[in-house]
């Protein structure tokens, strides 16, 4: 049901949350395994943050229960990713590292033929090698993903590999690697059409990427539908996680189309979901791009700019999260420089440079 219909479908928590009383009675840990990471997935998809920490409660009590089963590392996998999407990034690391000490391919590899997903390859993705990235370590977020899609590749499973060669690459997006996106979203089409994936995987997975791909190279015309079209779909499955990320994405096609309007709107909602969702790891770039869209479209002024820029600069350091500050520092340093505050404009960017050890040549950094 998950892998046709999203993890966010009704039918997800129709199936399985009458199975989990039964499978705990029967003390069945494989599938204790599936059931509850299907529950926490369809719950935290929906963005119904209270009932995914339930289950993972219960997730979390069960692996302490059998430490020799599967159970501890779809834990790890399912926590870490909880932790990510509530912007606590070094917990969500945390979780993976601690995974990989116990994650032995030859015993672990067959996990995703029952829940679509290797614990490791999809613990690498998000807790992993984006939440590296936004921390300011854009080398060790290359590597994690590498190291993720490499693993996929092995593991043969369809899906998995899928997902890791679109949701599981998005750093490069950030890092400026588009044209690695899109060589990915390729390979990725060919396993959809050869492995009749479906909707979902099209929409979700292939347009959802591509879409972006193709923005963040400024091919405004090839990645707006697209992008567009995934996260319709998205929504219309009941997906709302990661929505301040695509949408802020559709937000930025419309831009480089000319529409400021549609832009302004859709960065507005991007805010208004990481406040009140609580899925709120993009919260600082949301608030940047809203000072920049609206700069760019004549809806602020640059005092107003200059203010959504220091109020972004404020959540990334309360997030610890170093890129996002210097993407809003950069974009506050450029407002200063145009005012001829050249002293405060090197004030408030060289602080957080200067804390990077490395990335030098990605875009950001070399911008």
């Amino acid at each position: 049901r998950m892998a046709n219909f999203g993890w966010a479908h009704p039918s997800v928590s129709d199936a399985l949350e009458p199975a989990f009383p039964i499978a705990k009675q029967f003390s069945d840990e494989n599938a204790l395994g599936s059931i509850l990471w299907g529950l926490w997935v369809h719950y935290q998809t929906r963005t119904n943050f209270p009932r995914a920490w339930e289950w993972l409660g219960e997730l979390d009590e069960v692996a302490r229960e059998n430490p020799e089963t599967d159970l501890p590392l779809i834990n790890d996998m399912s926590v870490g990713c909880q932790y990510f999407w509530e912007a606590q990034h070094q917990r969500a690391l945390a979780h993976t590292d601690h995974l990989k000490t116990i994650y032995v391919i030859e015993r672990h590899a067959g996990i995703a033929a029952s829940i679509n997903h290797d614990p490791l390859v999809f613990a690498q993705h998000w807790a992993g090698s984006l939440a590296d990235w936004i921390i300011g370590r854009p080398e060790r977020s290359v590597e994690r993903l590498e190291e993720a899609v490499e693993l996929a590749r092995q593991i043969g499973h369809p899906f998995n590999c899928a997902f890791a060669m679109t949701a599981g690459v998005t750093s490069l997006l950030y890092i400026g690697r588009g044209e690695d996106v899109l060589a990915y979203t390729d390979e990725v089409q060919q396993i959809v059409n050869d492995e009749a994936l479906g909707p979902f995987a099209q929409n979700v997975l292939v347009n959802q990427w591509r879409g972006p791909a193709h923005i963040f190279i400024g091919q405004f015309e090839d990645g707006y539908p697209l992008i567009k079209q995934g996260n319709e779909f998205w929504n219309m499955a009941g997906g709302r996680i990661c929505n301040a990320m695509f949408q802020s994405w559709i937000a930025l096609g419309a831009q480089g189309l000319g529409q400021s309007g549609e832009a302004s709107e859709l960065i507005d909602y991007t805010i208004a979901h990481c406040r009140k969702s609580g899925d709120c790891y993009m919260e600082p770039e949301c608030v940047r791009l809203k000072g920049e869209i609206g700069l760019a479209g004549g809806g602020l002024n640059h005092d107003e700019a200059q203010r959504m820029f220091r109020e972004a600069i404020a959540i990334a350091q309360t997030h610890g999260a170093k890129s996002w500050e210097l993407r809003a520092a950069m974009s506050l340093a450029k407002i200063l420089k145009a005012k001829d505050q050249r002293k405060e404009a090197i004030g408030c960017l060289e602080p957080i440079l200067m804390s990077f050890e490395e990335g030098f040549g990605t875009a950001d950094l070399l911008e």
